[in-house]
């Protein structure tokens, strides 16, 4: 037997699985056949059925109006044929009473006089007596109609609308009585709104979410006329959405017939009949839910499902038992071999049987020895290998730990570095500004306190005043820039906006002035302290206005806007007071706006700025746990926030 020859089995085995894929084929396409022709012949039933109940609704209709028309007909030949008619009064009451206890669903009846005015009502409506050629309600429908008989001398139908003396919708059936063919007087019937909803109450065939439909166009909308069944809505208050083309009743009302799926008012899936009645100018829809339609159809699938299910497991018990029969001389090697498989030793077998079953067990014996064989020189190379490898993992966690801590080293070197370098230049800085400026400052505000205790005139010692106010600042400033790089925080206190904002606008009063910057300043009035250092906050706020007047010096539109206000906390959280410093300048680029504060980055040419204001502004409203921003300005100009906590106690 070659090796090809022992292939057999395995060809078997794939025919049987082709058997069993074909008969799950079969299954499928035979149950898609069964369930789609289902659903077809579901929703023609469920369409006929809808049609037969829209049929039978529209004859019934049809019959009462014709049946109501006939009686009409008939109290007016009645009326046409005695004599006398303009003077007996009590028999027109008597044929009125009688006519509205005969008509079901009939509200009122009237009697209206040739010359248009109503004489009779078995309600006695307020309308009694009025003239429908010039009264109140001449522009009715009950007017409308009146004249409309008048003149054809036929019967009127009017349409559904409001109609105030009975302060309900109505439609009214309007008769002439000839003599002679001259119009010698008219009878009106009006229906009640119970005649609407007797047409649409339901059938048995319409199920569980079965409705009819009525309604009308009144004053131009389409509006429900009837009761539903799966909606509160109330009939002539329910306005359909006209704007939505895919409700069937909006065909019906635009005269169109049809069948077939669509949307209701509820934007359900339904299956629907809608059709005009031309003759009171309604329209009919009759509906059920496709939920409900289709309830069947689920069923049939869980059959369908049910019955693939169990065809499914019949072919694998045939297929297995088939396998089986055929695969049974080789069963027993089968078993030996995963035995030897499954176990730690691997032994040779001995299979009694055909030539090829035993030529099959020879070749298993050998590749036997051979795996033998081959398992004791993997074992010798696994063993030299795992030495080699436990050596070279201990080398290398030895030098991923010196690595860490080398790393760890430089970063915390280079950090420190970083942080010397810079304490250093700006130490160096503020002493060389401070050494340079301090004695000459010092001279100034001598010279100054003495001029301001030699001088009388108020007017002069103010001005002195505010002159030994501006050099202390001066040296208060200079103080704070020396101090850049210590993070120990000045003295805290509590600060008003308002006090700091007003300080520093009089400072720059002559520079705005001279610049021709419009200040603005809207500060609240019960805008709460915040807890700070006055003398710095004065710098920050200071720094970031010269800032906005530099930019606005060149500037087009000058205004510079300041507006201070609170910002509640949530969930009981302490509020935060903010200070907003806006220009209409020409704003900072995006690029630029991460880089802002940092120390020695300025915008402005060389020269000019040394980069350091916003800087120490940032240090120094962060050292009292404020926040600083930048953003956009309304204007289009740059917006510097200032964000501090209310202060909830004194310092």
């Amino acid at each position: 037997m070659t090796a090809g020859e022992t292939s057999g089995p395995g060809i078997q085995q794939y025919i049987l699985r082709a058997f069993v894929f074909l008969i799950i084929v079969t299954l499928c396409i035979s149950g898609v056949a069964v369930y789609s022709l289902f659903s077809n012949l579901l929703v023609r039933f469920t369409e006929q059925n809808l049609r037969l109940e829209a049929d039978a609704r529209f004859a019934m209709i049809d019959s009462r109006l014709s049946q109501l028309e006939q009686d009409l007909s008939f109290l007016a030949i009645s009326s046409q044929n005695l004599e006398g008619l303009g003077g007996d009064r009590d028999w027109r009451t008597s044929q009125l009473n009688a006519f509205c206890t005969h008509i079901i669903h009939c509200y009122d009846a009237f009697y209206i006089s040739p010359e248009g005015v109503i004489e009779q009502s078995v309600k006695a409506e307020v309308d009694l007596g009025t003239d429908l050629y010039t009264g109140p309600y001449s522009e009715s429908m009950l007017g409308l109609a009146y004249r409309r008989a008048v003149i054809s001398g036929e019967i009127e139908l009017s349409r559904l609308s409001w109609y105030p003396p009975s302060e309900q919708f109505a439609q009214f059936w309007v008769v002439p009585i000839k003599q002679d063919n001259t119009v010698i007087g008219v009878y009106a019937v009006q229906l009640a709104p119970a005649f609407f909803k007797a047409m649409s109450k339901l059938s048995d065939r319409l199920g569980r979410t079965g409705e009819v439909l009525l309604a009308a166009n009144i004053e131009g909308q389409p509006t429900l006329i009837a009761p539903l069944v799966l909606s509160d809505a109330r009939p002539f208050e329910y306005v359909f959405d006209s704007t939505d083309r895919s409700l069937p009743v909006l065909e019906a009302l635009a005269g169109r017939s049809g069948m077939g799926p669509a949307v209701d008012y509820r934007h359900e899936d339904i299956i629907a009949v809608w059709m005009p009645l031309p003759r009171t100018g309604w329209g009919l829809v009759v509906k059920m839910d496709v939920e409900e339609v289709f309830l069947a159809q689920d069923e049939l699938l869980k059959m369908l499902l049910l019955v693939f299910g169990l065809c499914i497991l019949l072919s694998i018990l045939v297929s297995t038992w088939i396998s089986r029969f055929i695969s049974r001389p080789i069963s027993g090697l089968t078993a030996a071999v995963q035995q030897a498989a499954q176990s730690q030793d691997l032994r040779p077998v001995e299979v009694s049987g055909s030539a090829e079953i035993s030529k099959l067990a020879t070749s298993y014996n050998q590749l036997v020895l051979r795996l033998h064989a081959a398992r004791a020189e993997v074992e010798s190379v696994n063993s030299d290998l795992e030495t080699i490898v436990q050596q070279r993992t201990a080398e290398l966690i030895e030098t991923n730990q010196e690595l860490s801590a080398t790393m760890r080293q430089l970063r915390d070197t280079k950090a420190g570095v970083f942080q010397t370098e810079k304490l250093a230049s700006l130490g160096l800085l503020a002493a060389g500004v401070g050494h340079e400026l301090n004695n000459p400052l010092m001279g100034i505000l001598n010279y100054v306190e003495y001029a301001e205790s030699r001088v009388q005139d108020e007017k002069v010692r103010g001005v002195l005043q505010k002159a030994i106010e501006s050099v202390g600042l001066m040296k208060t400033i200079l103080t704070s820039m020396m101090t850049y790089a210590s993070s120990a925080p000045q003295a805290a206190e509590l600060v008003h906006w308002a006090d700091i904002v007003a300080k520093v606008t009089d400072l720059m009063a002559a520079d705005l002035r001279h610049a021709d910057v419009v200040l603005s300043v809207e500060i609240d009035e019960d805008l709460p302290p915040i807890l700070a250092s006055g003398s710095e906050l004065y710098q920050s706020v200071l720094n970031v206005m010269l800032n906005a007047l530099y930019v606005l010096k060149s500037s087009d539109v000058k205004r510079l806007r300041v507006r201070g206000y609170q910002v509640e906390g949530q969930q009981g959280a302490a509020g935060e007071v903010l200070l907003d410093i806006s220009d209409s300048g020409p704003g900072v680029p995006d690029e630029k706006k991460s880089k802002i504060f940092d120390p020695f980055f300025t915008t402005k040419p060389v020269g000019k700025g040394t980069g350091l204001g916003l800087s120490v502004t940032r240090n120094l409203v962060e050292k009292h746990g404020g926040e600083i921003s930048i953003h956009d300005a309304e204007e289009g100009g740059a917006l510097f926030r200032f964000k501090f906590k209310v202060a909830e106690e004194n310092p």
